[in-house]
C-alpha cells in the first residue's frame, strides 16, 4: 500500500515538474523577439490587483501563450520580467559604452588632425611630394586653430603659397630627414614636412630700419613659407625644404624663389624639436 502511494506521489510530482516553466524553457518558447514584444503586458501583469480576478490569466497579460503550460502564473510573469530586466541592464550598459566611445572619438578628433584624413567637410592633402597641397593645408590649420587641435603631417606636403599660423598650435611630422650633415644637399632625403615650390609673395614684415618719418623707406619685403604670428607654437619632427632641380649642378641653381623658410613675427614661447629648414633661402632659413 505504501509503495502504491509513493508511486502516485512520484507520478504527480513528475507531472507538476513538466507543467512548470523555467526561464530557459520560456526563452526557448518565446525567443528574444517574442519576449520583447510581450513586455507591453509585463508591467500590467506585475501591477494587477487581487480584485482584478476577471483577467487573472497570464495568457491575457502577455499575449497568446496558449501553447505554454505553467502551474503558477507568477512563475511566468517573474521569468519574463527577469529576462526583460536583464535585457534592460545590458541595453543601458551598451548605451553607456556607446556614449563613452563617441566621447573618446570626439576627444581624439579634437587632439589631432591628420593632414591626409581631416574631418569632413575638409578636403585632405595628398602629402605625396608632388601635388600642390597649399589650400588644403591652410584650411586644415585654420580648423585646428579653432578647435585647439594639433596637426599631423604623415608625408611631404607641397606648398606654393605662404602658410600663416595665427593661434597656438602644434604641428608634428613623422620624421625630418637625413643626409645633409655629411653629404651634399642633393642627397638629403625628406621624410615629412613641407616642400616649398614656386615663387613666394613678398610683403613688408619687419621694422628693423630706422624710420624718422612715414616718408622714410620701410624694410625690404620678404617672402615667407611658414609665417608664425602667435605665441606657444610647437613644431616637431619635420622638414621645410626649398625645392630645387637636383639634376642641375650649376652654382646659380638656387631653386624656388623664397626668402625665408620659417618667420617668427615678434612672438615668444616657441618650441622646435628636430625641425630641419634646408635649401637656398635668399635671406634666412629661420627668421626670429
Amino acid at each position: 500500500m505504501n509503495d502504491e502511494k509513493r508511486a502516485e506521489q512520484t507520478e504527480s510530482s513528475s507531472m507538476d515538474d513538466e507543467k512548470k516553466l523555467s526561464r530557459r524553457n520560456l526563452l526557448k518558447a518565446l525567443g528574444v523577439t517574442s519576449a520583447l514584444i510581450a513586455t507591453g503586458g509585463i508591467v500590467h501583469a506585475l501591477n494587477v490587483d487581487d480584485s482584478d480576478a476577471a483577467s487573472n490569466n497570464p495568457h491575457e497579460k502577455v499575449g497568446d501563450l496558449s501553447e505554454l503550460e505553467t502551474s503558477d502564473q507568477s512563475n511566468l510573469v517573474r521569468a519574463i520580467n527577469e529576462t526583460w530586466r536583464q535585457l534592460g541592464e545590458h541595453g543601458s550598459q551598451l548605451a553607456s559604452h556607446s556614449r563613452e566611445m563617441e566621447a573618446a572619438i570626439s576627444n581624439m578628433a579634437g587632439r589631432a588632425i591628420n593632414l591626409q584624413h581631416p574631418p569632413a567637410p575638409l578636403i585632405g592633402a595628398k602629402v605625396d611630394g608632388a601635388t600642390d597641397d597649399t589650400e588644403a593645408v591652410r584650411a586644415i590649420i585654420r580648423h585646428a586653430e579653432q578647435n585647439q587641435a594639433k596637426v599631423i603631417i604623415p608625408g611631404i606636403a607641397v606648398i606654393s603659397g605662404e602658410i600663416e599660423i595665427k593661434k597656438p598650435l602644434v604641428i608634428e611630422g613623422i620624421g625630418a630627414g637625413s643626409g645633409y650633415s655629411d653629404r651634399a644637399l642633393t642627397e638629403y632625403e625628406q621624410i615629412s614636412g613641407f616642400l616649398v615650390k614656386g615663387t613666394g609673395q613678398k610683403r613688408v614684415r619687419t621694422r628693423v630700419n630706422y624710420r624718422g618719418s612715414a616718408a622714410d623707406p620701410p624694410d625690404p619685403p620678404l617672402s615667407v613659407a611658414i609665417n608664425i604670428q602667435a605665441e606657444n607654437v610647437v613644431l616637431r619632427d619635420f622638414t621645410v625644404f626649398l625645392d630645387f632641380d637636383r639634376s642641375d649642378p650649376s652654382p646659380t641653381n638656387y631653386g624656388a624663389d623664397w626668402d625665408v623658410g620659417i618667420f617668427i613675427g615678434c612672438r615668444v614661447h616657441h618650441l622646435f624639436e628636430n625641425v630641419h629648414v634646408l635649401g637656398y633661402w635668399r635671406e634666412a632659413c629661420i627668421w626670429v
